[in-house]
């Protein structure tokens, strides 16, 4: 099933209950006769036609257990409006996007947390901040209905550098607490090869205008591109300390380009040779996070993961127990200097880092 699976698996499964075949459902693939077939893709409909989620087939109280915390997710739009080459978004998307009205998010999240009493809500849309009146009219309908929660949002940093303050202002008086920029480069000729469509200055604005309203913010990076020069990696990584040192609330994780299917670089690089996983179980066993492809060498990988250490504790909250940490970290930092890296050693043996997939 691809893109919006609501309509689609429904037609699926009244198929499959009259025996029927499921050739010409739009939106999907299937083998026919053995072989593989693609059905035409299926328009995206508008979100307030379908039925809300029923949070009561799931057990709340003990997915918050698991968790940790009383964080609740929620998806308030479906699709991306960009063209970014490593994401898959726009072939499953086809650079569309549709979301549901604040009025009746308004009243599901009211329903939702007069029910559970989440401390925060995560949403978890690829871009949260599409349209800034769309968000103002949510915060107000937090702010109107009383509800006394934080939430964080995905926010582009083009996104980021045209909102005005006023409407800033607003969504931390509702609650919001943190947003996610992806910026993947520090590079400016990186970033127009990914086709991002932001600007570096627009990173730096949006994360300075973050500073000013007291809001955290992630900022994703991601590494190892095929054919990304040292120049580029240097650039990542110059920008990564420039963010972290920005604020203590801002986090900058960096990660290893994966070739997931659909994206641009993908088709590029299966192009010209690269063997995607052929099976169910092969899919299964793809590491989408924690390694790093084919393009970065070993001496990449050692350089990577310990810069991404010592940046985690070069900033930061200062306390007395990682402040001589902290200083080392911040000192190897200014110097990019990470060779014997004897306090990771040391750290990851007292506490070693949960495996990410």
């Amino acid at each position: 099933v691809q893109a919006q699976g609501e309509l689609t698996l429904a037609e699926i499964v009244r198929r499959l209950a009259a025996g029927e075949s499921v050739a010409g459902v739009a939106g999907i693939s299937h083998r026919a006769n053995g072989q593989p077939a693609q059905e035409m893709p299926r328009p995206l409909v508008a979100m307030d036609e379908l039925p809300a989620h029923d949070y009561s087939l799931i057990d709340v109280e003990r997915y918050f257990r698991l968790k940790g915390e009383r964080q609740f997710d929620y998806i308030s739009s479906t699709g991306c409006f960009f063209r970014c080459a490593f994401c898959a978004d726009p072939t499953v998307f086809k650079r569309k996007w549709v979301g549901i009205s604040p009025e009746r998010i308004g009243e599901e999240i009211g329903d939702l947390w007069h029910r559970h009493r989440f401390d925060d809500l995560s949403f978890q849309d690829e871009t949260f901040f599409t349209y800034p009146k769309r968000v103002a009219a949510i915060a107000e309908e937090f702010l109107r209905r009383g509800l006394r929660f934080s939430w964080t949002g995905t926010l582009r940093a083009d996104q980021g550098h045209r909102l005005d303050d006023e409407t800033l202002d607003l969504c931390v008086r509702s609650g919001l607490r943190r947003v996610m920029i992806g910026v993947e480069s520090g590079s400016q000729e990186m970033m127009d090869w990914l086709k991002k469509d932001i600007k570096v200055e627009q990173v730096l604005e949006s994360a300075e205008r973050c500073v000013k309203h007291g809001i955290g913010a992630i900022f994703p990076f991601i590494v190892g591109f095929p054919g990304e020069s040292e120049e580029s990696v240097r650039a990542s990584m110059a920008m990564v300390k420039r963010l972290r040192s920005m604020s203590p609330t801002f986090e900058t994780p960096i990660f290893y380009f994966k070739p997931y299917p659909g994206s641009q670089i993908t088709r590029e690089v299966v192009a010209r040779g690269y063997r995607l996983p052929q099976s169910l179980e092969e899919w299964a066993d793809f590491d989408y996070i924690g390694s790093s492809g084919p393009w970065v060498t070993p001496e990449r990988y050692r350089q990577i993961e310990r810069f991404k250490f010592y940046n985690r504790f070069a900033w930061g909250p200062e306390t007395w127990l990682r402040k001589p940490l902290q200083q080392v970290a911040r000192w190897r930092c200014a110097r990019d200097w990470y060779a014997l890296p004897l306090e990771k050693l040391v750290v990851e043996r007292l506490k070693p880092l949960p495996q990410l997939s």
